[in-house]
């Protein structure tokens, strides 16, 4: 026999629902008492994230930096107000640019989508494009204009100067040419 916490009435532990968490194993409410708690609990939350999501609520988006109303984002039920960062413009456009690099390749030609110009893919460091200029490359002094640029230790390097230089990195760790295996 176990005493409810709720209604304080006497019951046998069968009427009780189970909880590992506990030392008898029983969660402190009876099964009556728990389902009337929930449904009560449920119905009060759900009030209140109706009311707190009405039109008059609004959100800044971390992409054009603009207050919008809420039905601007799309769900994301990991977040702690339950949307997404980016409004559903900016994400569309996100989407289509991501999709749009993965498809041309960093440097807008089709296939150029990663690897090295023997063809061997290494490892690429990734050097996105952003249309502003990022000064020159410490090794050959070529203009980084419109790409961030890889750095080598601190310094700013273009992609050829990376490819080289991982070239360089793999080989003294292998002792070998790329596609050869040391045997």
């Amino acid at each position: 026999m176990k005493r409810c916490s709720s209604c304080g009435k006497l019951k046998k532990e069968s009427e009780f629902p189970k909880d590992r968490t506990r030392k008898d194993g029983l969660h402190q409410r009876c099964k009556a008492c728990k389902n009337a708690y929930s449904r009560q609990h449920y119905k009060k939350r759900q009030d209140a994230r109706s009311t707190g999501s009405g039109q008059n609520r609004t959100k800044q988006c971390s992409g054009c930096g603009k207050q919008k109303p809420v039905s601007e984002f799309s769900k994301d039920r990991t977040k702690k107000d339950g949307l997404y960062h980016l409004c559903k413009t900016c994400r569309s456009e996100y989407r289509r640019n991501k999709k749009k690099l993965a498809e041309t390749g960093p440097e807008g030609r089709p296939g150029s989508a990663g690897g090295d110009p023997d063809g061997r893919d290494i490892g690429m460091l990734a050097i996105v494009y952003t249309g502003v200029e990022c000064g020159a490359c410490s090794l050959c002094g070529k203009s980084l204009i419109g790409y961030i640029p890889g750095y080598l230790h601190g310094q700013p390097v273009c992609r050829d100067c990376v490819i080289i230089n991982l070239k360089a990195m793999y080989h003294k760790k292998t002792g070998g040419e790329i596609g050869t295996t040391k045997g």
